[in-house]
């Protein structure tokens, strides 16, 4: 049987390790200043001239001041909303020379590598110098649908909250490979960590309409058990009955009535309102087939769902 090695000569020297990371990926932070004197961290971005940065510090402004690590200023648009991420997108003023400047770039790490139990350092600046905090991967879930209508493609938590000031933080391994950014009011009580499939899907939408566009039929259903034989039929036991319709919604353009009861959307099984929340998010303007129970008899009716957001 092998020997494990001893833990404190396998570990490296965190006393050097963390200041060093700390100062390495600092020079990469910004301090966005909105106008009702919030300020957050603010992150450089793939495309350049962009950066992100929570949306609460920014939701009423237009314009707001960007800080880089030397001192120096500049101005940035806020082209981009997505209040149920808290995330905002903004883009520097082309004709400031300060905004050219966007610090170290960050080497990204696949979301489905995030392990449970691995070392993390959160960095922000929201103030004039960089805030670190130490921690490790709580939870790294599957995806998650948000109450509030965002989907995290993986659910990522720290496993303590972070203390104020920390949303929009950047969350590094010990390698100083990025493993996304630390958001604390998204999920109550908890830190949880955006990662680069979840922002490259989000601000590539921020990036083309302003907003995340999502998809919907106009229904309001509620969850009922089938009947014993139709359950055996169908191979489940749950269902979706439609008890409200929007006037002149797709779903009622559709052909869709009261009464009619949804048992998947494009042959994925639906049993909850945020299942088929979910089914639907990313399927705006593209056609899907709902299977229906109407009548005892099984029928399919296409439907476009239209956007919202």
């Amino acid at each position: 049987m092998t020997t494990p090695p001893d833990p404190v000569q396998a570990s490296p020297d965190l006393c050097d390790l963390l200041p060093t990371l700390a100062a390495d990926v600092g020079q990469s932070l910004l301090r966005v200043q909105g106008t009702r004197r919030r300020s957050a961290t603010g992150l450089p971005w793939r495309t350049a001239g962009t950066l992100i940065t929570p949306l609460h510090a920014v939701e009423r402004d237009d314009k707001v001041e960007v800080t880089r690590p030397d001192g120096a200023t500049f101005t940035a648009e806020v082209v981009g909303r997505d209040p149920s991420l808290d995330l905002a997108l903004l883009r520097a003023d082309a004709e400031s020379s300060a905004a050219t400047w966007f610090g170290l770039g960050q080497t990204w790490r696949a979301t489905s590598s995030v392990r449970i139990a691995e070392p993390i350092l959160a960095l922000a600046r929201p103030g004039q110098t960089v805030r670190a905090a130490f921690g490790a991967i709580g939870v790294a879930g599957s995806s998650v649908r948000l109450g509030q209508g965002g989907t995290l493609d993986r659910y990522i938590e720290i496993d303590r909250q972070l203390p104020q000031g920390f949303s929009g933080a950047l969350v590094v391994d010990l390698r100083g490979q990025a493993l996304g950014i630390a958001m604390r009011g998204v999920v109550r009580g908890a830190s949880i960590v955006l990662g680069d499939t979840t922002l490259d899907r989000v601000v590539s939408q921020l990036e083309q309409h302003g907003h995340v566009q999502r998809g919907y039929i106009g229904v309001g259903v509620h969850p009922g058990r089938l009947p014993t034989e139709l359950a055996q039929r169908l191979g489940r036991g749950r269902a979706l009955i439609v008890v409200a319709l929007e006037d002149d919604g797709p779903a009622s353009k559709a052909g869709i009535s009261l009464g009619d009861v949804i048992v998947a959307v494009d042959d994925d099984a639906v049993t909850t309102p945020l299942e088929l929340r979910a089914a639907l998010e990313d399927r705006a303007q593209q056609r899907v087939s709902l299977s229906l129970i109407r009548g005892g008899a099984s029928t399919v009716v296409e439907v476009e769902p239209g956007t919202r957001h």
